[in-house]
């Protein structure tokens, strides 16, 4: 996002911005952080139906332990891909591609990326998969789907409908 906001600023100066922007994130945001409704219940009704579960995200790992300390999904999961998993972050589908191979999963089109930005849709469609945008990210619906979403929808819980799943408690 930096190189579109910034693209004539030195990759050094970028990466420095980043890094304050990471810092101030934790000592000023991360405690407030709150999942959004559902998505523990989601995952694991998910998971009973036989669906593979990944998270590919660009957070870093304690991070990431302290957001399933509210979300309890780790333990869902089949593959799992944060931040220094790989070099680059989304919109490079390499967290992605990491969380396939972890699944020994070869056909991307098999799967479905669900995310709220337009990053995770570029990511997923970069290598042939499906993506789900979730309106929580502030992102519009054109932009969503301008990025490759395939599926929009208002909440993560209303994701369950991609695999006609019913029953879905509600928050």
């Amino acid at each position: 996002m930096l190189e579109q906001l910034l693209p004539h600023e030195r990759s050094e100066e970028r990466q420095r911005l980043l890094k304050m922007q990471g810092d101030r994130y934790r000592s000023d945001f991360l405690e407030r952080a709150r999942p959004f409704p559902g998505v523990h219940e989601l995952l694991a009704m998910l998971k009973r139906s036989g669906v593979a579960i990944a998270i590919a995200t660009t957070c870093k790992r304690d991070e990431l332990q302290f957001y399933d300390e509210r979300m309890h999904v780790l333990k869902l999961a089949d593959a799992i891909a944060c931040g220094e998993s790989v070099k680059h972050g989304k919109p490079d589908p390499a967290l992605l591609r990491h969380c396939l191979d972890t699944m020994q999963m070869s056909d991307s089109a098999h799967a479905v990326a669900v995310g709220d930005t337009p990053f995770d849709a570029r990511a997923a469609t970069a290598i042939g998969m499906h993506s789900a945008g979730v309106r929580t990210g502030g992102f519009s619906d054109e932009c969503l789907r301008q990025a490759g979403c395939n599926y929009l929808f208002d909440e993560a819980r209303q994701i369950g409908e991609l695999w006609g799943l019913q029953g879905f408690p509600d928050a």
